[in-house]
């Protein structure tokens, strides 16, 4: 048989954690986003290359800077020997790169192992909280998806991803929940996340589900949250660097807020009064932020857009500080108020937060 090359989208991982290329299982390609890293700059990444597996590519295009020689008469041309110059063409995003370069010494500065830990509590600390959650008539609210709480940070990264149901057990749609969030200032991914495979998987969609709704006009991106009964895709909150637990506090206010013990009948009345009636002022861009997850492929929405709405933006050394304190932290703070050690850090002048050393 043929060899077999792999590509890892690692745009989530490097993300909150380390990555391990020299073990055993040792990816040909690896494809990074630093959006996906820092929240900045958009649209620059860089894809990793094993020497050995960079002969396989076959390149049948070139810009500027990537070829040796050219004769257009013959329609032929020559690619430069190193692999970077090759596969670079143009004149590359010079201001992104030194703003990226920035952005990577501060990770480093923070230190991944740190954000791994830090991630890793938020994402427990939050899926013990939904779990908790039962109408009262004791049927859950949340449903899990993934790891439970408690699963060891080797298991499980930063990514929460659940659905939520009524008293009855049926679903409720993820882009009513998505549109009520925006509206109390939680930036939330619904849908399949650009991962079918997944998706299917978890909500347990065979192929014949799959394609009797396709024959019922449900395609990706569109609103059709359930078909027949079934949910076709799920929400997802990934926490990055600067999320801390008041992100995730927010978040389970908002859950609990609109739609615990909630019928379908309530949701007009709850997404009139949302605009109004903010659940939470201090909801963090990063609580929340746009990124890879368990389902995970990169979004096409940037951090600008979460400042737009007024996001509240924390100092991130704090926030990164802060993950022994929310290892353990399974009590909400509707029952248990405290004030976060990031309170200490920033001071809110509208839309702005200025952060104090």
């Amino acid at each position: 048989g043929g060899k077999w090359y792999v590509l890892v989208d690692a745009a989530k991982a490097a993300a909150t954690g380390e990555l391990n290329l020299s073990g055993a299982h040792r990816p040909d390609f690896v494809s990074l986003s630093f959006y996906k890293m820092m929240g900045l700059p958009t649209g620059l990444g860089a894809l990793l290359i094993r020497r050995d597996a960079a002969t396989q590519l076959d390149k049948r295009s070139f810009a500027g800077g990537s070829v040796l020689a050219v004769q257009p008469e013959q329609d032929f041309f020559k690619l430069r020997d190193s692999i970077s110059e090759r596969y670079e063409d143009g004149s590359p995003s010079f201001i992104s790169i030194l703003a990226a370069a920035q952005g990577l010494e501060m990770l480093r500065s923070i230190g991944l192992k740190s954000i791994s830990t830090h991630t890793w509590s938020l994402r427990d600390y939050l899926s013990h909280e939904l779990t908790r959650l039962h109408h009262a008539n004791t049927k859950p609210l949340v449903k899990l998806y993934g790891a439970p709480p408690g699963t060891g940070a080797q298991f499980v990264g930063s990514i929460c991803t659940f659905n939520l149901r009524r008293p009855d057990g049926r679903y409720i749609e993820y882009t009513q929940v998505e549109e009520l969030a925006g509206l109390n200032g939680l930036a939330l991914r619904t849908g399949s996340f650009c991962n079918p495979g997944a998706t299917h998987h978890y909500l347990n969609l065979s192929r014949t589900d799959v394609e009797r709704f396709f024959a019922q006009g449900k395609v990706c991106g569109d609103d059709r949250c359930i078909i027949d009964g079934k949910a076709t895709g799920a929400i997802r909150v990934s926490f990055g660097y600067m999320s801390t637990r008041r992100d995730a506090d927010a978040l389970v206010e908002f859950v609990v807020r609109y739609f615990l013990n909630k019928s379908s009948s309530d949701l007009p009345a709850a997404v009139c009064t949302a605009a109004a009636t903010p659940v939470c002022n201090a909801a963090a861009s990063a609580a929340v932020h746009k990124s890879t997850g368990m389902f995970g492929h990169p979004s096409s929405r940037s951090t600008i857009c979460l400042q737009q709405k007024g996001m509240h933006h924390l100092n991130v050394a704090a926030a990164a500080s802060s993950a022994e304190a929310v290892t353990h932290p399974h009590s909400h703070p509707l029952a248990h108020p405290r004030p976060d050690k990031e309170d200490q850090h920033a001071t809110r002048r509208g839309d702005d937060v200025k952060t104090r050393a």
